[in-house]
């Protein structure tokens, strides 16, 4: 409580003539911690007399010196160190304020000094979720014993952020590769996607990762499967971390499943993807937090509305940059070379691939090659398509060529019977036939009545243009 000004200063006076605290508290009927407040409040601030200015932040004197204070904090200062500055420090920024507020005391500042820090603080909005808008996406990892050696092992967590409804597949590496093969995993569960995508900066989703450059694309691997789909996709902003706050506690209950099960080592991975579907099905079971109604009967009412899947799921591809040669036309890929068409010599092309198929790209995105795999060393793969110039300009010797070897037992066929082994007219009819469909050799036999030893050069290119 406070007291008379004339009682303060008799307090002092009789601290001045060094009576103990506790006998002044006596003599004055106060308590003997208001004695010792005068004596630290006149050794702080000059003052015995107690401060005018209370702790409530929305009074006109309070706002002004946690406004000052506020000032001072966004204040840098040069340090020894050349070209380097810092803020200033709280200790400072008292012997600042003191002066200009005399009768502020040590304690009172430091509850206005973190009034003002807290002011700072960051601070987030409650979003708001649609159902079925959204679906957000993490990675995580631990080391777990499988088969009695230390592994990696990757929790690939989909969150439903509406209904709290969460899927984790394990997986043993972060590749491309194998998020495409989790990504079909879960579409395979949940039937159907939302109309927006959001994952954080993973190397795999986006081109650029220098926080200035606001153009931020997408690699070719998330376009495709991102259109694919038909799913917009929405990197997780730095400032705005609670935009997939949800998921990452997602991560933590999947982790914590391995970490509280009594198993300290494991056979499989599906061993730990059994533990964690079991777990996160009574988990998905549970009310909602703010819903009166269970995580998964939301998620249904979610699926009812999610967009539906195509008939044939997503075929994943790689891709890489190679050149092209500039006198052979050919484009080194693993322990292969594959043939690209005339014009392109000396140009970058995008090599998109599997195990099964691979598909050259061209800078304007279009296909200019494909080829089946092939996983033979130092094997050069021809297309006699690929190549109806080189055919007219050096056709001397063709028949002993690696490219007339590598023709179809039909097209030969038609080299030798129909055009009488002239390679410039047989370069002609090349030209012609690209991309048209392969049995136009059996219609042309079957519609004139013939076999390959007297069909005309007239009737087979007349079939072409039908």
């Amino acid at each position: 409580m406070k007291y008379s000004k004339e009682k303060y200063e008799k307090i002092y006076g009789l601290i001045k003539e060094k009576i103990p605290y506790r006998k002044i508290a006596e003599i004055m009927n106060v308590d003997k911690n208001t004695v010792s407040a005068v004596f630290k409040r006149k050794k702080e601030t000059g003052i015995i007399y107690p401060s005018n200015i209370p702790l409530d932040i929305y009074h006109t004197d309070t706002r002004a010196v946690i406004k000052l204070i506020t000032l001072l904090m966004s204040i840098k200062r040069r340090t020894y160190r050349k070209n380097y500055t810092t803020n200033l420090s709280k200790k400072e920024i008292k012997t600042i304020v003191s002066p200009l507020v005399p009768a502020l005391s040590e304690v009172r500042f430091n509850k206005l000094y973190r009034i003002a820090l807290n002011k700072q603080t960051e601070t987030y909005f409650t979003i708001h979720y649609d159902p079925a808008e959204i679906i957000q996406f993490d990675w995580g990892y631990m080391m777990i014993n499988i088969a009695g050696k230390n592994k990696r092992v990757y929790f690939a967590v989909f969150y439903m952020p509406y209904s709290q409804y969460q899927v984790c597949i394990i997986t043993n590496r972060e590749t491309s590769k194998h998020f495409s093969e989790v990504f079909l995993k879960f579409l395979s569960r949940v039937k159907g996607f939302g109309k927006e995508f959001v994952i954080d900066n993973m190397k795999i989703a986006k081109r650029v990762h220098d926080p200035n450059v606001k153009n931020k694309k997408l690699t070719l691997f998330f376009k495709e499967i991102s259109e694919y789909y038909n799913f917009d996709v929405r990197f997780c902003a730095n400032n705005c971390p609670n935009q997939k706050g949800n998921v990452e506690i997602g991560v933590k209950v999947a982790k914590n499943i391995v970490n509280n099960d009594y198993n300290s080592e494991y056979e499989s991975l599906e061993e730990i993807q059994d533990l964690i579907d079991n777990e996160l099905k009574e988990k998905n079971a549970e009310t909602h937090s703010t819903k009166n109604n269970t995580r998964e009967a939301l998620f249904k009412e979610e699926q009812a509305l999610m967009t539906p899947l195509p008939l044939n799921p997503y075929v994943f591809y790689h891709y890489t940059e190679r050149s092209v040669g500039k006198k052979d036309l050919f484009v080194q890929f693993n322990t292969s070379k594959y043939l690209v068409p005339e014009g392109y010599q000396g140009n970058k092309v995008i090599v998109r691939y599997n195990d099964e198929k691979i598909y050259i790209i061209s800078k304007f995105k279009n296909i200019i090659a494909k080829y089946n795999n092939s996983h033979k060393k130092n094997k050069k793969i021809h297309r006699i398509w690929y190549i109806p110039n080189r055919v007219k300009t050096k056709h001397k010797g063709f028949d002993h060529t690696k490219e007339f070897r590598s023709m179809p037992n039909w097209l030969k066929k038609i080299y030798i019977h129909v055009y009488d082994k002239n390679p410039v007219e047989f370069a002609t009819f090349i030209e012609k036939a690209i991309n048209k469909p392969k049995d136009f050799l059996k219609k042309a036999l079957r519609r004139n009545k013939t076999t390959i030893y007297d069909l005309t050069k007239e009737q087979l290119e007349k079939q072409l243009y039908r």
